[in-house]
């Protein structure tokens, strides 16, 4: 299948596309999608640019529509995504800490992550899940059980 191929892209372009490929680091896809725009503005055919980078001949039209209709960062990069927001927000996680840091209750002598998050139900009237507090301990390095007010001697703003 033959498209026409020709890109123009502006020096200020390809000099951006240079030196994303060159320096920093940066995704297996970005990196794909760069050379693919050069090649295009060498007069590749989809099929060549497939063929060379290992890709579909789909994405590498996809590749060159996104470049028309909303310039090269368009072309290269994701658009963010709204993912599913955290289940713990700052607040919360502030309130773990200072569970963690406080004394255990009574018949236990230190926290559990079980422990943690009957408090934080219980005081913050809300359904919890076990694994978003263990998510959130994992994340800041949190391991009350191991020792005693660990979690207090560092910062976790």
């Amino acid at each position: 299948m033959s498209h026409q191929s020709t890109l123009h892209l502006s020096e200020a372009e390809q000099e951006k596309l240079h030196a994303l490929l060159h320096k920093g680091k940066h995704s297996a896809r970005t990196l794909y999608r760069a050379r693919t725009l050069l090649l295009f503005h060498e007069g590749k055919e989809h099929d060549e640019i497939a063929s060379s980078l290992s890709i579909s001949e789909s994405t590498v039209s996809r590749i060159k529509s996104h470049y028309t209709e909303g310039g090269i960062d368009n072309a290269i990069f994701d658009k963010p995504r709204s993912g599913r927001p955290k289940v713990l927000d700052e607040a919360t996680g502030a309130y773990i800490v200072a569970i963690a840091c406080s004394e255990a209750p009574e018949g236990h002598d230190h926290w559990t992550i079980d422990l943690i998050q009957e408090r934080l139900e219980k005081d913050k009237k809300k359904r919890i899940a076990r694994m978003s507090v263990w998510r959130y301990m994992d994340e800041h390095d949190m391991k009350p059980w191991l020792e005693k007010n660990v979690v207090c001697s560092r910062s976790y703003a």
